[in-house]
């Protein structure tokens, strides 16, 4: 008899973690990011502006399942968006008169979010997710180089900034431990950059002052840095200071593959 109970206990056990749902999943996403609001403007009277176009997403995320219907979980996301300045060059040329040359590099991102997920079966294989997280970024604002043949400056910053997203999307199993993931979310940070780290490279003309209060670029790292009409300028000392605010605002659109255990 006991032989028969033990035999039973055993194939019970089997059977339950044989049909026993996986809780964790860890998943790898690749996807677009595009500028949304403030962000992705162009508009030189915008003070806003970010001047960003379409940029790329890399995201790596765990999620854990409490219950059946809700979780908790952890994202990894580095973002890039590339930058637009033929607006503000022809801006720059109209109020100056002086052929500007550009050189900007890409709005870049680091994140680390935690947060809350909640899903809703509605096949076995197949579930809509939706998610709630944030956490701290880091930010690099572009690295500007503003010249022509008389005058050059530099500016670059990388401030931090808490940050949110806001989501959902669906998973669909298509084995016990492997799964397609989409999703579409708001992300937002609101970073402050102070002390702007800029570099006048040379000034070979002491006459021309094109970055004065009344001269606006549409680039709030150059509105934000003054020069002083002064012919011994030639480094930051010289630079007139100041901090201002940029919203990063992107709807991030990934489809990845997750590991299920």
């Amino acid at each position: 008899m006991k032989k028969y109970i033990t035999l039973l206990l055993a194939s019970g056990l089997l059977a339950t973690a044989a049909y026993a749902q996986p809780n964790s999943t860890l998943s790898v996403s690749l996807g677009a990011a595009s500028p949304y609001s403030h962000f992705g403007s162009t508009d030189v009277k915008n003070p806003l502006s970010g001047a960003a176009k379409l940029g790329a997403t890399l995201d790596i995320s765990y999620q854990y399942k409490i219950t059946k219907l809700l979780g908790i979980g952890g994202l990894l996301r580095t973002q890039m968006n590339g930058t637009s300045t033929d607006a503000q060059a022809t801006n720059l040329k109209t109020q100056t008169g002086i052929n500007w040359n550009l050189e900007i590099s890409s709005w870049l991102s680091g994140s680390a979010l935690v947060g809350f997920t909640f899903g809703i079966p509605i096949t076995e294989n197949f579930s809509i997710e939706t998610r709630a997280m944030s956490g701290y970024s880091r930010i690099a604002a572009p690295d500007l180089t503003i010249s022509s043949d008389s005058i050059s400056f530099e500016f670059k910053s990388t401030p931090g900034a808490f940050s949110y997203l806001l989501g959902g999307g669906f998973r669909y199993n298509l084995s016990e431990r492997l799964c397609v993931v989409a999703n579409v979310d708001y992300f937002t940070a609101q970073v402050e950059f102070r002390d702007v780290d800029a570099t006048l490279k040379h000034r070979t003309n002491p006459g021309i002052n094109p970055l004065n209060p009344n001269v606006n670029t549409g680039l709030p790292l150059v509105d934000n840095l003054r020069t002083i009409n002064d012919p011994k300028i030639r480094d930051i000392r010289d630079l007139e200071k100041r901090n201002f605010t940029q919203t990063i605002e992107t709807l991030n659109y990934t489809v990845g593959v997750g590991l299920r255990f």
